[in-house]
């Protein structure tokens, strides 16, 4: 088995946003050739996607409270609110993305080098990769489902309107409140730009969520794995033995570079997990209140972008939790070892490895909150307390 057949599915995120995919050293399929084309489509996707966010800004300042009840105007700034907070994790995941590539790409290649060494028997990567590809697969079916249900809602509107209603006057109501300097309502093509670039933007901003999810996922993965085939290799050691001392000596070492490249992974995806959960704890609060104010084919709408949010913080708050489980099988695997019949040397370097032990590694988003189920279910429960606050005003 090779380490990029665990990049499936970021490779195919790549291709569907026409985003170049990633390379690192020791990767052994020949690189893609990216065109001129694609690049152009890219760089009207992403000044589109920068505009989104502007234009979100705009509708919002020119939507009129005055001759509406107080609650459906919160609803209505609550639902740009929550696009809003959906354009800006797209756009600066994006750039995330494309900012540190090279340390993306440095960091797989020092998951290849680790790779290299991993023995079928003792590591069990095939139940890994099957495991993650099954978890990834799940997750591309969701977010590739909703982006069809987003983009395709405009034109159902306007069809249900012809066909199955006496009126003759269309909606021309696009996927998102979103201002632009052309006239939209009522003008075929100003509609048909606006629908285009907003299914663009769609398109990039999901795959921008998909890909720091995936390229999260598959970190946590490999960590997970290495370390629970460090907690078997300690298990096998037998003190007794002449090579006890080598094999023991060798596996510090390795514990020790598996910290750092976990320490890596969280610098390089620290502003992902910072903006995953501070934006859309205040997401998920508008969307659910929009949920409520709305006839039904809006209200799906927003329970689709609520479910989004809350799978994109579910992911990287349960590998985070995977990671933290899997560290702590090192302690116990180095305790119930038969150190008792090792010398004092082998003694004293298993007490180096179980002080590097004694608490579980964990993702921290800069150094406070942990990336966890915990944290995930304390955003939940803050957003919930919004959202009754919010549907309790009169």
């Amino acid at each position: 088995m090779r380490l990029e057949e665990f990049m499936m599915y970021p490779d195919w995120v790549c291709r569907m946003a026409l985003l170049p995919r990633f390379e690192w050293k020791g990767r052994q399929s020949p690189a893609q050739h990216y065109s001129l084309a694609k690049s152009i489509l890219l760089m009207v996707g992403i000044i589109h996607l920068v505009y989104h966010n502007f234009g979100c800004i705009m509708y919002a300042y020119h939507v009129d409270g005055s001759a509406r009840d107080s609650i459906r105007y919160v609803a209505e700034l609550a639902t740009v609110g929550s696009m809003l907070g959906f354009t800006i994790v797209g756009t600066l995941n994006l750039w995330k993305l494309l900012y540190f590539k090279p340390q993306i790409e440095e960091m797989l290649g020092d998951f290849e080098e680790l790779f290299k060494h991993v023995n079928t028997n003792i590591y069990r990567p095939n139940m890994y990769y099957e495991a993650y590809t099954r978890y990834i697969k799940g997750l591309v079916i969701a977010f590739s489902s909703s982006i069809v249900y987003y983009d395709s809602l405009p034109l159902t509107l306007m069809l249900w309107q012809h066909f199955m209603t006496d009126s003759k006057e269309l909606s021309y109501e696009i996927q998102s409140s979103t201002w632009y300097p052309w006239q939209i309502q009522g003008s075929a093509l100003g509609f048909s730009v606006a629908f285009i670039l907003q299914t663009s933007s769609c398109q990039l901003l999901m795959a921008s969520l998909m890909l720091s999810q995936y390229l999260v996922s598959f970190c946590g993965t490999q960590l997970e794995m290495h370390f629970d085939g460090l907690a078997t290799q300690l298990e096998a050691i037998d003190a007794r033995h002449p090579t006890a001392k080598d094999q023991l000596r060798y596996l510090v070492t390795y514990q020790s570079h598996l910290f750092k490249l976990a320490d890596k992974v969280n610098r390089v995806f620290n502003f992902t997990f910072c903006i995953s959960l501070s934006t859309a704890t205040i997401g998920m609060c508008f969307l659910a209140f929009s949920m409520t104010m709305f006839e039904v084919g809006e209200a799906l709408k927003h329970l689709l972008g609520l479910t989004i949010f809350m799978l994109y913080n579910f992911t990287m708050s349960r590998d985070g939790t995977h990671l933290t489980y899997a560290s702590g099988k090192v302690m116990p695997a180095a305790f119930y070892n038969n150190w008792y019949e090792g010398d004092l040397a082998y003694r004293k370097m298993l007490l180096i490895l179980m002080m590097r032990s004694t608490k579980p590694y964990m993702w921290r988003t800069y150094k406070l909150a942990p990336v966890s189920i915990t944290t995930y279910m304390a955003t939940l429960k803050f957003s919930y307390q919004m959202f009754t606050c919010v549907r309790s005003l009169k």
